[in-house]
């Protein structure tokens, strides 16, 4: 790593332990704060708990003492002689219960039929619509278990509600009827809870779904609480199961007080900044103190690394250099040889270690000189290269090398490792290859210019002959003959085709005008018959300049061939409607192009290539040195380019 990037990481990581301290001071203060307001809430639950259980404890007590004084009325009014029944009696019985007991709102005799006789007070209306509504069942329950019952809870016009108690009144065996009390739940529970718990807390009882009594001032906020702290208990009112909900107010108590919501927060947020700012201060004048032993230790350090890392790097290149099989040269940068192993050593006819102190250039035959120059130019601009070149052996012979070379650092100064690898066969291999194949390709056009000189010269001079005779036998004058029968005609005619015939095979194996004119006359020649016999739309343009030496034979033989290839393809696969050639030369090369608008193919397609006939073309161009570009996109066209040497000498010079 540089210095610079080593100071920038630095840099950043001064900032590491104060933001670290920052961040843990940060959670802490936020797990005390969450650890305080679990605990206030943990305090408000249990508190709520509490309220709750002793409410629904007296809320049980107060009316179970109100039930009892109805269940030991009912029974003083049942033991009572007959004398004791009167209405008087009653009222005045009814009277002093209600007012004696909070609570207790109104008091009705009924007979065994369930008839009301007698209601303390007497303008009472709720015990005569509750007795007409929904008494009958209640009734029948306690005719049944001869058990007091108790009803839900009612709401009476005055939006007050309402609980009545049936009481069976038996004397002996004899039944007299039944005692109904109403009780009112505002009075019967307003006294229950002290002002404290009444402003801290909201409480209802219910019966069911149905409520009993409500003590919640702030209706609004206890539907925003619904799901906050509560706790709810249940306890028995004779036949029926009420159940105590205690909430706490938004005003209530234990509540989270200024140290939590404030004072927590603040304290740690201030602490966590003034822990981290004097943390990065101190990581500041430690780096200043650390910054000249680092330098020293890092200088120490990339040195013994340097060392180490050199020892490996020799012995692996050693290992390497003495065991390799092709030449492995070593030379600095002005082309003294600084060591040579085995093998380049023998493959240039030298002892081993006779190469060392000698400069590059003498490894080098004299006519291939600028290639040193051209190969230090290439290691100059990329750091390696690969070039061919021929080297000459002590005992004058000439190598053909392929010679790959890489910057290295050698002994510590910058040097050159050149790979030599002996080509000498694998190019005479090529140089063989390429002359068969030129000397199949050139006796193939002979064996069809032959071919075709015989079959115009004989065969087509027979048919001439035959043509000839047969105009004669047509056009001579017999009086005594019969005229000639009309298949003389056809015959006539079809011997005509196969003049027509012959002549276009002969031009096909070897056209006249490519060895009498030239390439220009034969190329327009094969764009008019392909316009014929394609109906296809071919535009050529061709620039030949003045005044210019002849195309090579075998150039102008292939570039005639190459067009004559991709013209067949365009007929055969392409479905094109227009194609254009062009065929441009100049003094070096001689340049051609057809494109066609047809459907074209995928060039990684290599069954496509092979039946397109791109092999064929591209084997043709390289027998002179040249080159084919293909360009095809599918359903876009197609199109070939050729670029060769214009002379047989440039083709096929020496690479």
């Amino acid at each position: 790593m540089s210095r610079g990037k080593s100071g920038s990481v630095r840099s950043v990581g001064v900032w590491f332990p104060p933001l670290g301290v920052f961040a843990l001071l940060a959670a802490l203060t936020g797990a005390i704060w969450q650890q305080q307001v679990n605990h206030q809430r943990q305090l408000l639950t249990r508190h709520t708990e509490d309220v709750c259980a002793q409410a629904s404890r007296r809320a049980e007590v107060y009316f179970a003492s109100d039930l009892s004084v109805a269940e030991v009325s009912a029974k003083h009014w049942a033991t009572h002689g007959p004398s004791d029944r009167s209405r008087a009696r009653f009222e005045q019985f009814g009277a002093v219960l209600i007012q004696e007991r909070e609570g207790y709102h109104a008091v009705a005799l009924l007979d065994t039929a369930g008839r009301a006789q007698w209601v303390v007070p007497a303008d009472n209306r709720t015990v005569p619509a509750f007795l007409a509504s929904g008494a009958s069942s209640l009734l029948a329950d306690t005719k049944r278990s001869q058990q007091p019952v108790m009803s839900p809870p009612v709401q009476s016009g005055d939006k007050r509600v309402s609980m009545f108690g049936i009481l069976p009144l038996q004397h002996g065996a004899e039944a007299l009827g039944y005692l109904v009390f109403e009780f009112r739940a505002d009075p019967l529970f307003a006294d229950l809870f002290h002002e404290r718990i009444r402003s801290e807390f909201s409480f209802r009882i219910d019966d069911g779904d149905q409520t009993v009594f409500r003590h919640d001032p702030d209706v609004a906020a206890a539907a925003s609480r619904q799901g906050s702290v509560r706790s709810a208990r249940t306890f028995n009112v004779w036949n029926r199961r009420w159940r105590m909900t205690v909430l706490p107010r938004p005003a209530g108590t234990l509540q989270p007080s200024w140290a939590v919501r404030i004072l927590i927060p603040s304290f740690g947020v201030a602490l966590s900044i003034g822990l981290s700012v004097l943390i990065y201060l101190l990581g500041l004048r430690l780096r200043a103190y650390r910054r000249a032993r680092d330098e020293a230790v890092q200088e120490v350090a990339e040195r013994r690394r340097a060392e180490e890392a050199l020892r490996a790097s020799e012995a692996r290149y050693r290992s390497v250099f003495d065991s390799a099989t092709d030449g492995l040269v070593v030379f600095h940068l002005d082309g003294r040889i600084e060591e040579a192993n085995a093998a380049a050593c023998a493959m240039h006819g030298y002892d081993e270690g006779e190469l060392d102190a000698t400069h590059v250039r003498d490894l080098i035959a004299d006519d291939y000189q600028h290639k040193y120059d051209e190969f230090m130019a290439q290691m100059d601009d990329r750091g390696a290269t690969s070039l061919d070149s021929v080297d000459v052996c002590q005992d004058g012979r000439r190598l053909d090398v392929e010679i790959h070379g890489t910057h290295f650092t050698h002994q510590g100064k910058p040097a050159v490792l050149a790979v030599f690898a002996n080509v000498t066969e694998r190019r005479m291999a090529q140089k063989l290859q390429v002359r068969l194949s030129r000397q199949v390709l050139v006796a193939q056009e002979e064996e069809r210019a032959r071919l075709s000189r015989d079959l115009h010269d004989g065969l087509g001079q027979t048919l001439t002959a035959l043509r000839f005779e047969l105009d004669w036998l047509g056009k001579k004058p017999k009086s005594d003959s019969p005229p000639a029968p009309p298949s003389f005609a056809q015959a006539n005619q079809l011997l005509e085709s196969s003049v027509e015939e012959l002549r276009r095979m002969c031009k096909g194996l070897r056209p006249p005008l490519l060895d009498d004119l030239g390439l220009e006359p034969a190329v327009r020649q094969l764009v008019q018959e392909f316009r014929d016999y394609a109906a296809v739309d071919a535009d050529l343009l061709v620039d030949f300049p003045d005044e210019q030496s002849p195309l090579a034979p075998e150039v102008a033989l292939c570039a005639y061939r190459v067009l004559q290839e991709a013209l067949t393809n365009v007929h055969r696969h392409a479905k094109a409607k227009q194609v254009s050639i062009g065929i441009v030369c100049n003094d070096a090369e001689l340049a051609m192009s057809v494109y066609d608008d047809g459907r074209g193919f995928d060039p990684a397609d290599q069954s496509a290539l092979s039946h397109f006939g791109i092999t064929g073309m591209r084997e043709r161009a390289k027998l002179v040195n040249g080159s084919i570009e293909l360009r095809s996109v599918p359903h876009q066209g197609t199109r070939v380019k050729l670029r060769v040497p214009r002379t047989i000498s440039a083709a096929l010079e020496r690479p």
